[in-house]
């Protein structure tokens, strides 16, 4: 994972996020080869979440011939068997989220024969209860969960492929649904993803039209409320699109699986609901399945496509500006639907599970990336008290400690949040955990002594890091100074 940080020494803190360059090579990312784990008939699509209450991410399939959802809990290292629940005639879509509002991860699934969204509630030990349906429109395909209503409960919304609609099925905050409100897009929906795609903060709706070789954007109007749908092109046949900021410059960007041109197609958003025209990217055969996440751990976001009709799952890596680059094709099984990413082995990397339809199982694929943790560590001094100590950081440090000493002639340090030895001239300043691609601050000032003399070194060092550096040969830096009857230059 690579960091950026900034800390000023100053009488003024500065705060500018500093994250990898967006023409820097993305750094490999790896994967050891798939373990298959059994599910029921035709595992269309997959989802995630803690079912069980240990804080590990569980598998659930939708099984589209079998009519039944698939858990598979997670073991740290893979999964147990799976325990399928019937819930219909066929499953198209599953999502996990807590929708009954008592804490406990439930299952929602399409039901695209019985034109329904079914709910088994989660107990909260891995198992599920019956499943409960309510209606949509004709035939759903795509399913996402989320707030679009803004009264703090967890919607459902389906992609109706039966029809040019999208359902959204209001939730009560108890694991139930209110009547659906149907609202139209261009032509059979098959995907769909909520977001914001504009700059009001209220939820929108992107919709993948199988049909059309566009995607729906419905901008969210509040209450649950849509405004007419727009069209951006996407390629031939796009089966799933996800939303987010692919090259860093805060406004939700789109991604769809062209199935029929065998591509993904990157829109870049314009802040404002529209999207510029497509950028279009090969992958394997028939691709029905996207999903965004930094899987090489350079805090770029990076695309995941299962590729039905090659049995495989494509890798794109991110470069920072909405480019992709990179691609490595993963061996997966027949009829590769669905795919999502999530940290399965608590090493803080994504790792993949993707649904094999035709192999009726899903392959879990652990993330070995190497991730390198270096810190290297610079100083810079401006005006006659100020200085900016930066530590730019390679890897997840979880915590780090500088030190900064300074020679006699100054005096009178202040440095909130650090410790301050001003006997010993050293101030100390914990950073504590920091993210990807932020940046850590504090401030410190400091005087000159009056009509004071010399020449010496204002000097930061790393001196503590979890985990350890991987090269302190860089751990240091320094800035001369020199005081001339109480004037100072650096």
């Amino acid at each position: 994972m690579r960091r950026g940080w900034a800390l000023v020494l100053s009488g003024i803190a500065v705060c500018a996020v500093v994250g990898p360059s967006a023409s820097a090579a993305p750094p490999p990312a790896r994967f050891a080869a798939a373990v298959d784990h059994r599910t029921g008939s035709n595992p269309f699509r997959v989802g995630l979440g803690d079912l069980d209450g240990d804080r590990d991410l569980d598998a659930v399939t939708a099984d589209a011939s079998a009519g039944t959802v698939s858990v598979l809990v997670n073991t740290g290292s893979g999964f147990a068997p799976a325990v399928s629940y019937p819930a219909a005639r066929s499953l198209s879509d599953v999502a996990v989220a807590d929708v009954s509002g008592d804490g406990r991860a439930d299952v929602v699934a399409a039901d695209n024969v019985g034109d329904a969204v079914v709910v088994l509630r989660g107990i909260g030990d891995g198992t599920l209860g019956a499943a409960t349906a309510y209606p949509t429109g004709p035939i759903p395909q795509g399913i996402a969960v989320g707030d679009v209503t803004g009264d703090g409960r967890a919607d459902a919304v389906t992609a109706n492929v039966g029809a040019a609609t999208v359902s959204v099925l209001p939730g009560r905050g108890d694991g139930t649904f209110a009547a659906p409100a149907h609202h139209a897009v261009a032509g059979a929906a098959f995907g769909v993803a909520i977001a914001r795609l504009d700059a009001d903060q209220v939820p929108d709706l992107a919709v993948a039209g199988v049909s059309t070789g566009a995607v729906s954007v419905l901008r969210g109007t509040g209450g649950g409320g849509f405004a007419a749908h727009t069209t951006h092109p996407t390629g031939d046949q796009p089966f799933a699109v996800a939303a987010a900021d692919l090259d860093a410059d805060g406004r939700t960007d789109l991604v769809t699986a062209d199935a029929a041109a065998g591509t993904v197609s990157v829109l870049l958003g314009r802040g404002d609901g529209t999207f510029a025209a497509r950028v279009p990217h090969p992958v394997g055969q028939s691709p029905r399945g996207v999903e965004v996440a930094d899987v090489n751990a350079d805090a770029r976001p990076d695309l995941v496509v299962a590729n039905a009709g090659s049995g495989s799952a494509t890798v794109l890596l991110g470069v920072g500006d909405g480019a992709l680059t990179g691609r490595t094709d993963l061996t997966a099984g027949a009829g590769a639907q669905g795919v999502r990413a999530g940290d399965l082995t608590g090493d803080g990397l994504p790792d993949l599970v993707v649904a094999n339809s035709g192999a009726n199982h899903v392959s879990f694929f652990r993330n070995t990336t190497e991730v390198r943790t270096d810190l290297r560590v610079g100083l810079t001094a401006s005006g006659s008290v100020t200085f900016t100590l930066s530590a730019t950081a390679e890897g997840p440090f979880t915590a780090a400690r500088l030190r900064l000493t300074y020679p006699s002639f100054l005096r009178s340090p202040v440095a909130s949040g650090c410790a301050v030895d001003s006997s010993a001239r050293v101030v100390t300043c914990d950073l504590g955990a920091v993210a990807a691609g932020t940046t850590a601050t504090r401030t410190v000032r400091l005087s000159v002594g009056f009509l004071a003399s010399g020449t010496g070194p204002v000097t930061v060092t790393r001196v503590g890091s979890t985990p350890a550096d991987a090269d302190p040969a860089n751990d240091s830096a320094s800035v001369t100074c020199r005081a001339s009857l109480g004037s100072l230059s650096c």
